[in-house]
């Protein structure tokens, strides 16, 4: 039974069979530790290991290095540890005593079935030690290997598993899959194209398009190529589906939108916009529509996700002596005390509901926004109308827009509801 637990993807993280984190302040014993862990049981030469730490040292020198690393190492490891084996000449580490997540991944991989596939995708949470910088090239050099074939692999049976998702039609997972996929290779077309197909079959039309604008652009500018035939046809297919689109279809879709009624697809699908807004900027609006004690809950959660991912958060709620522009003018003011002093707010002339929108775009530039509006069936026509075009500026920005009513009925209203057309809302009921 391993009695540690070491966590070479997206880091380093060492933790004893407790739970507890073990960590030093040397970036060389870190690098030594994960050295040993990715190659356990072999005798590694101690000339070896301090050439490959300390490339600009003198052998006396880099073997003083190495003894000190191992000291500090031992530091942090429990008093019992058996972890590793030295001599004057060679050091060991004892697989039996440690769980590497790299090397777990690689059985996974030998396995080869569903179970241990979905295990190993787990596993890949991104690069293997990011931001370890030991400052030495040889072991950069050595790490820059081992980077690019785990990430390569990980990027194969990412998209495989990718291609079985689209055609159980589950594009929820799919578009999750996607977005990690993009993580580790951004100018992955078929990422693109199944984020596409799953926001389009999930109604998010809009937001399907702006993934193809996305892959367009960074194929443009990274390779200086065009999307393929096969990216083309399926933009094609969206955006004829959404010229097609009437007012009466757009309303029959969101009454059938496949996460009413479920809770955990509801926040699983709050997730993935949280992923497209600090991955890509593709920012989402979502209307959820329910009794007050379950969007109370729902609404805790979603402020509680998008706080842990540093997203400014603004909440107002319309009532019924409230219902006018005075929740966007409020929005403004709490706005502008966040970004500007009191000398910039006197040469301001702009009306509330430009101001909201500029000061929204502005800190969307720097910080993702979560603008959370409860109660907007209690709006009159003024405010609906800037609510409209709220969720039209949302696409291009860093922006998260959550509005809550108590209605079944569109709260925007009939009038408003073309407006909305094409813009990235979707709207969920909870009952």
């Amino acid at each position: 039974m391993s009695h540690l637990k070491l966590t070479l993807f997206s880091g380093f993280h060492l933790t004893d069979c407790d739970g507890n984190t073990l960590s030093g302040n040397s970036r060389k014993s870190k690098a030594l530790l994960a050295w040993l862990a990715l190659n356990p049981d072999h005798e590694h030469p101690r000339e070896k290991l301090a050439a490959i730490l300390w490339p600009d040292s003198d052998e006396t020198q880099a073997r003083h290095s190495l003894r000190q690393a191992l000291a500090d190492l031992r530091k942090i490891l429990p008093a019992n540890s058996t972890l590793l084996h030295t001599t004057k000449d060679w050091i060991l580490l004892d697989s039996k005593q440690i769980e590497v997540d790299a090397l777990r991944f690689n059985q996974d991989l030998k396995e080869n079935s569903k179970q241990s596939i979905d295990h190993a995708i787990r596993l890949y949470k991104g690069e293997l030690l990011e931001g370890c910088n030991p400052r030495s090239d040889t072991f950069e050099d050595w790490l820059f290997d081992y980077r690019s074939n785990y990430s390569e692999r990980a990027a194969t049976i990412i998209d495989k598993r990718l291609s079985r998702l689209l055609t159980d039609n589950n594009y929820e997972q799919a578009s999750s899959l996607a977005l990690q996929l993009l993580s580790i290779d951004p100018l992955r077309e078929s990422a693109y194209r199944a984020l596409m197909l799953s926001h389009f079959e999930l109604n998010n039309h809009t937001i399907a398009l702006k993934w193809y604008q996305r892959c367009k652009k960074i194929l443009q500018k990274e390779l200086d190529v065009s999307p393929a035939p096969e990216t083309e046809v399926l933009y094609e297919q969206i955006t004829n589906n959404q010229q097609e689109t009437s007012v009466s279809k757009r309303k029959i879709a969101k009454k059938t939108q496949p996460l009413s009624n479920n809770t955990e697809r509801l926040l699983y699908l709050v997730n993935m916009a949280i992923k497209g807004i600090l991955e890509h900027n593709i920012g989402q609006s979502f209307l959820i529509r329910g009794h007050d004690s379950r969007k109370i809950t729902i609404s805790d959660e979603i402020i509680a996700l998008t706080k842990s991912n540093d997203f400014f958060y603004c909440h107002k709620e319309v009532d019924t002596s409230n219902k006018g522009q005075k929740p966007l003018i409020e929005l403004s003011q709490a706005l502008t005390a966040y970004l500007f002093d009191e000398e910039e707010l006197s040469h301001k002339k702009q009306t509330a509901d430009q101001e909201t929108f500029t000061l929204i775009q502005k800190i969307s530039d720097d910080q993702p926004v979560l603008l959370f509006i409860e109660h907007i069936h209690n709006s009159n026509i003024d405010l609906q109308v800037l609510l409209a075009e709220l969720i039209s500026l949302i696409g291009n920005n860093a922006i998260l827009l959550v509005m809550t009513s108590n209605v079944k009925n569109d709260p925007l209203g009939p009038t408003l509801q073309e407006t909305t057309i094409g813009a990235p809302l979707t709207t969920i009921n909870l009952d």
